[in-house]
C-alpha cells in the first residue's frame, strides 16, 4: 500500500469533576445552655491514565506524531455553618475539602532492534500534563445571646470555626510510585534522515487551596472565647521524564526536553468577631490561626540511554530540563 503522509496517535483526557457539599445547623434555646456542632467533609478522588503508543511495529511514513494529553479538572467546595441562639454555651463548625488526582501520562514508541520506524518528515513524541485542582472550605460558627435585657450574664460562651483545604497530585500504580508524565523512545530503530526528532514531557499543574473560617460571638457574659483556624495544603508528586533508551536513532536534529512549571497557591483567612458586654468586668479572647503548606516532590529529567544500548547519528543534539519553583 502507499506510504501514509501523516501518522498521528493521540490520547486525550479532559475529565471534569465538581463536588459541592453544605450543611447548616441552628440551635435555639429559651432555657438552659445551647450547644451546636456542625461539620462538612468533601473528599474527591480522580484517576487519570492517558497513554499514546506505537509499540512493536515497523512503520514507514511521512510525519509521525505521538501525543498524550491529560488535563483533568477537579473542584471541591465544602461549607459548614452552626448557629446557636438564645443562651449559647458553645458553637462549633468545621469544613474539610480534599482533592486527590492520580495521573499517569505516557507517550512512547517502543519495540526492539527488529522494529524499524522510518519517516521522511519530522517525528514527535510528547506527553503533556495540565491538571487543575481547586479546594475551598468554609466553617462558620455563630453564638448570639438574647441581648442586654438578659438579667443574669453567662459565665462562659465560646465559638470555634475551622476550615481545612487540601490538594494532592500524585502518580501511583497498584500502591507503588507510578510513571507520572513520560515521553520516551525505547528499543526500536528510527531512521528519520535529515529531519527532526523531538521527545518532550511537559507538566503545568495548577493547584489552589483556600480555607476561610468565621467565628461570631455576641453575648452578655463574663468570659468569651472566639477561635477561627484556617489550614491549606498542596502536595505534588510524580516524575516528569523525557528519554531515549535502547534505540538506534538516525536524524538531523534530536531534542529531548522535560519541563515542569507548577502554579500553586494556598490561601487562608481566619476571621473572628466578638461582642461581649457585662455590667461588671468581662474577658473576651479572640484567636485567629492561619497555616499554609506547599510541597513539590516531583523529579524532572531528560536523558539518553547509555552508549552500549543507544546509538545516535545526529548532527544536532539538545537535551534540556527545566523546573520552575512554586510561587
Amino acid at each position: 500500500c502507499a506510504r501514509p503522509i501523516y501518522v498521528t496517535v493521540i490520547a486525550e483526557d479532559d475529565s471534569r469533576l465538581l463536588a459541592f457539599g453544605g450543611v447548616i445547623g441552628v440551635t435555639k434555646t429559651t432555657s438552659g445552655r445551647g450547644v451546636g456542632i456542625g461539620s462538612m467533609n468533601a473528599v474527591n478522588s480522580l484517576q487519570a491514565t492517558t497513554t499514546a503508543q506505537i509499540g512493536n511495529s515497523s512503520l514507514d511514513s511521512g510525519t509521525i506524531s505521538v501525543q498524550a494529553i491529560c488535563s483533568p479538572h477537579l473542584t471541591a467546595i465544602a461549607v459548614a455553618g452552626e448557629i446557636v441562639i438564645g443562651h449559647p454555651l458553645l458553637a462549633v463548625s468545621g469544613a474539610f475539602s480534599a482533592n486527590y488526582v492520580n495521573r499517569a501520562v505516557t507517550a512512547q514508541i517502543t519495540g526492539d532492534a527488529t522494529d524499524t520506524v522510518q519517516a521522511t518528515g519530522d517525528v514527535g513524541v510528547s506527553a503533556t500534563d495540565s491538571p487543575d485542582l481547586f479546594a475551598l472550605s468554609t466553617g462558620v460558627a455563630v453564638a448570639l445571646g438574647r441581648g442586654a435585657t438578659e438579667r443574669k450574664p453567662q459565665k462562659f460562651t465560646a465559638t470555634i470555626g475551622a476550615a481545612v483545604s487540601y490538594n494532592h497530585l500524585y502518580s501511583s500504580l497498584e500502591g507503588n510510585p507510578g510513571p507520572g508524565v513520560i515521553a520516551s523512545i525505547d528499543g526500536p530503530t528510527l531512521q528519520i534522515g535529515a529531519n527532526d526528532l523531538r521527545v518532550e514531557a511537559n507538566s503545568t499543574p495548577t493547584l489552589e487551596a483556600i480555607a476561610i473560617p468565621l467565628g461570631v460571638l455576641g453575648e452578655k457574659g463574663k468570659i468569651g472565647l472566639n477561635v477561627a483556624a484556617a489550614l491549606a495544603f498542596n502536595h505534588l508528586e510524580g516524575d516528569v521524564v523525557a528519554e531515549v533508551t535502547n534505540s538506534d536513532v538516525t536524524c538531523d536534529n534530536l531534542t529531548v526536553t522535560a519541563t515542569e512549571q507548577p502554579d500553586v497557591s494556598a490561601e487562608t483567612w481566619a476571621v473572628a468577631a466578638s461582642l461581649l458586654y457585662s455590667s461588671s468586668q468581662a474577658i473576651s479572647l479572640v484567636v485567629g490561626f492561619n497555616y499554609t503548606w506547599n510541597k513539590d516532590e516531583t523529579e524532572t529529567r531528560a536523558t539518553l540511554g547509555d552508549r552500549k544500548s543507544t546509538r545516535l547519528n545526529s548532527s544536532h543534539l539538545v537535551i534540556s530540563y527545566a523546573v520552575f519553583c512554586l510561587k
